[in-house]
């Protein structure tokens, strides 16, 4: 008898023709007739070797009723999915839809793209490898920042400030896959950016519940993300593509913006600094 199997399952026995089967092979159905398999335990040994109440365990679960599975004890993986100790006390509902876990992900960076996908797979066996579903079914794309009011403290700042090209994580980036991140803006805002000399560069309308990058190639481009959706963003950012409102590349130089609330009325300025390359392409 194999290790992992249950030591009171004697045969697999085929209904039709009464030939049995070794449960080693766990065929699934008759090698002779085609038909489908029983198992066959060892009844009289399984009446003397259990106690009354034996199956009054705790919990539903299918081990429950272990000395009848084929399989001699838990596995690692299989059955056990792992849900049970991310499963919340009760649902939380995010747009309509209630979720029954959550698994908190730390020690992620704003500004910074993140993808997610749930899979599920099994053990395999000695015929068939270990299969798990596709990535693709629900890969997710995210990128962290503060939530509208995480940070009331702080004011609208700019990161990276001063904005090199050269940048590790931005090098040979061309240059309209470029971006900046605005953070902790109001919940709709008008965003203005001037030269030094108070010309306007660029102007925005921003809604964070309706914003997902669009318009900023490097943030979320759907010709070539095609097997991920729009990213989930803080509703409180704003990626820049450093292109101006006539269509051209922003210049290296000491810029200033000004954030009018929608709701309140009130207005907050700043500035950044953005070095750029000689080495750039479209």
């Amino acid at each position: 008898m194999t290790a992992w199997l249950n030591p009171a399952l004697e045969c697999l026995e085929c209904l039709s023709c009464d030939r049995c089967q070794e449960p080693a092979s766990l065929p699934p159905t008759c090698p002779g007739c085609g038909q489908p398999l029983v198992m066959r335990y060892a009844l009289e040994r399984l009446a003397r070797e259990l106690r009354r109440g034996a199956w009054d365990r705790p919990g539903a679960g299918l081990w429950r009723y272990r000395e009848l599975l084929p399989i001699a004890d838990r596995p690692r993986t299989g059955f056990n999915t792992g849900f049970g100790a991310v499963r919340l006390p009760s649902p939380v509902v995010f747009d309509g839809v209630p979720y029954q876990y959550r698994h908190t992900v730390t020690g992620l960076k704003n500004g910074f793209k993140y993808f997610t996908a749930v899979t599920s797979y099994d053990l395999g066996n000695v015929e068939i490898e270990s299969l798990e579903s596709g990535i693709s079914q629900n890969k997710t794309l995210a990128i962290p920042g503060p939530a509208p009011g995480e940070r009331p403290d702080r004011g609208v700042s700019v990161f990276p400030n001063p904005y090199r090209v050269e940048a590790r994580w931005d090098h040979g980036q061309k240059v309209r896959d470029h971006y900046l991140w605005f953070t902790n803006l109001p919940r709709r805002c008008t965003l203005r950016i001037f030269t030094l000399s108070g010309d306007l560069v660029f102007e925005t309308e921003f809604d964070g519940d309706r914003y997902q990058g669009g318009g900023a190639r490097g943030i979320y481009d759907p010709r070539r993300e095609l097997d991920v959706p729009p990213p989930t963003l803080s509703g409180a950012t704003f990626g820049w593509d450093l292109i101006t409102r006539e269509g051209q590349a922003a210049a290296s130089g000491l810029y200033l913006f000004a954030i009018q609330d929608h709701a309140s009325g009130e207005r907050s300025v700043g500035k950044f600094l953005i070095v750029k390359s000689d080495r750039e392409e479209f």
